[in-house]
């Protein structure tokens, strides 16, 4: 066997993704696909019984779960500016973020992998924690809006949590990305 063909069998009977394999043995991504698809043996994943098509599938959904990740956070940094979000936004904002991180956790148990290592579950945890301290804090005040109107520095550090892959591990410290301050006028009415 091919010295590159036994070390993509290898990666892949390891785990690693198609985009790491292809990385690490310096081919594309479908000559990986073509090496796991000829190979004698249908390549299993850590769950038994999966086939190289539920592989594709699982692919795909951490493709499109990378892609809803990072536009959630474009969503968030482009309406923090000075902007009113409608409760029921705000509200619909949490429950997508939320919906999110529970299906990078159902990727994660059907690929045997610890979904907390992950940088698009920590930093979507981030997300709605703050999100949702900064929504508690309003109904204390009875709103009907929320004015979201962060600084540019925390408005670039949320920008830089978007990821270039479904299986970049999370690096650094877990912390509320912003949190709620009352303005200078509502401390002077206490």
């Amino acid at each position: 066997m091919n010295p590159k063909t036994e070390q993509v069998m290898l990666l892949n009977k390891e785990g690693w993704s198609l985009r790491n394999i292809a990385q690490e043995v310096g081919v594309s991504v479908y000559t990986v696909w073509s090496i796991i698809n000829n190979a004698t043996e249908p390549p299993v994943l850590e769950t038994e019984g999966a086939t190289l098509s539920d592989f594709s599938k699982i692919q795909k959904e951490q493709s499109t779960l990378t892609r809803r990740f990072n536009r959630m956070v474009n969503e968030l940094v482009d309406n923090s500016d000075d902007c009113d979000w409608d409760i029921e936004e705000f509200n619909d904002f949490i429950h997508n973020a939320k919906r999110l991180k529970n299906d990078v956790v159902n990727v994660c148990k059907v690929m045997g992998k610890d979904h907390e290592d992950l940088a698009i579950y920590q930093h979507t945890d981030q997300i709605i924690a703050s999100m949702e301290q900064v929504y508690d804090e309003h109904q204390s005040n009875d709103e009907d809006t929320i004015i979201l109107d962060l600084p540019e520095e925390i408005q670039a550090s949320i920008e830089e949590l978007e990821i270039d892959a479904f299986d970049d591990e999370f690096e650094g410290e877990y912390d509320l990305l912003f949190r709620f301050v009352l303005n200078e006028d509502d401390e002077d009415e206490d």
